[in-house]
C-alpha cells in the first residue's frame, strides 16, 4: 500500500511522533522513509529593499549569520537525532536537506519522489496562533497529491 513514506522532521516533540507513527507505517509495509528537514528562509527583503542604503543592507544581513548559524545547527541536530531513531528501528531512509517554506519543500519532495503518504506533527497550535502563524500540517494537507497523517 505505502512504499514511500515522507516524513518532515524539526527536533520538537511533535516531529518526534510522526517519526515514531512513520516507523511503525515503514515496517508494516517495507516503505522507505523519504525524511526531509527544512531551513526555513530568512527573510532578506528588508536587506534588499531599493529604499535601503546598500551599506545598511549589507550590515543587516551580517547581523544574520549567528541567526542562520544557529538554525543550521538545529537542523543537524534534529537530523542527528532522527537518523539515530530510524538506524535503531532498522527501516530504510534517505535524508533531504531542503531550505525555503517548510510546507512547500515537504509537498516538493513528496511530488518529486513520487512518495504514497506524508506524515507530520502537529505543532498543537491555539486559533489565534494558528490565524497568526499559519500551520505547516494545514498547509501540507491543502497541497499535497497523495494522504498526509497528522500525528499529535
Amino acid at each position: 500500500m505505502f512504499s514511500k513514506i515522507v516524513i518532515g522532521v524539526d527536533g520538537s516533540t511533535g516531529s518526534h511522533h510522526a517519526a515514531v507513527a512513520a516507523i511503525e507505517f515503514a515496517q508494516k509495509f517495507d516503505a522507505e522513509l523519504l525524511v526531509v528537514s527544512v531551513l526555513p528562509p530568512v527573510n532578506a527583503s528588508v536587506a534588499s529593499a531599493p529604499t535601503m542604503p546598500y551599506a545598511m543592507g549589507m550590515e543587516m544581513m551580517a547581523n544574520m549569520e549567528p541567526v542562520l548559524e544557529a538554525a543550521e545547527h538545529e537542523r543537524s541536530e534534529a537530523i542527528s537525532e532522527a537518523d539515530n531513531v530510524f538506524d535503531k528501528a532498522g527501516v530504510r531512509y534517505r535524508n533531504f536537506s531542503e531550505s525555503g517554506n517548510v510546507a512547500e519543500a515537504i509537498v516538493r519532495v513528496a511530488d518529486e519522489q513520487k512518495a504514497d503518504l506524508i506524515v507530520v506533527g502537529s505543532r498543537g497550535l491555539t486559533g489565534f496562533e494558528r490565524f497568526l502563524f499559519g500551520s505547516t500540517s494545514d498547509s501540507v494537507t491543502h497541497n499535497s497529491h497523495c494522504p498526509v497523517l497528522i500525528i499529535r
